[in-house]
């Protein structure tokens, strides 16, 4: 398989207001998927395809898979995951509050507590 042009889409913001290239691991990899906040990048290694994700310019999840298109479902679905994991966390309270009840409910969560200064919290 022939991969795709290798083009470095996405720029890393340093701090000082200057960008600089995110790079792949592997200097003959493609890039595969790029937004305001991901780059992922694959390579073809003959045998098999690696893919990587940048989540803000560092290193979140890396993977196989046996073709590009097939790099490219598996780093969309990756990626899909960490979406509705932040946008589970901005929302209030998420679901920490019903999971915590569920927990309490089953008589597992015998060390768990709403505050980390409060003593633990004992099962129903």
């Amino acid at each position: 398989m022939q991969p795709s042009q290798n083009t470095n889409l996405q720029d890393k913001d340093n701090g000082a207001g200057l960008t600089q290239p995110i790079e792949p691991t592997f200097p003959n990899a493609i890039l595969i998927y790029a937004d305001s906040r991901y780059a992922a990048h694959a390579t073809d290694l003959d045998y098999m395809w690696h893919w990587e994700i940048r989540r803000d310019g560092e290193f979140v999840q890396e993977g196989c898979s046996l073709s590009e298109s097939s790099s490219r479902e598996a780093v969309a679905h990756v990626i899909r995951h960490f979406e509705l994991q932040e946008q589970a966390r901005a929302q209030q309270g998420g679901y920490a509050d019903a999971i915590r009840e569920l927990l309490l409910d089953v008589g597992v969560a015998q060390f768990l507590s709403r505050d980390e200064s409060t003593a633990p919290v004992e099962p129903r």
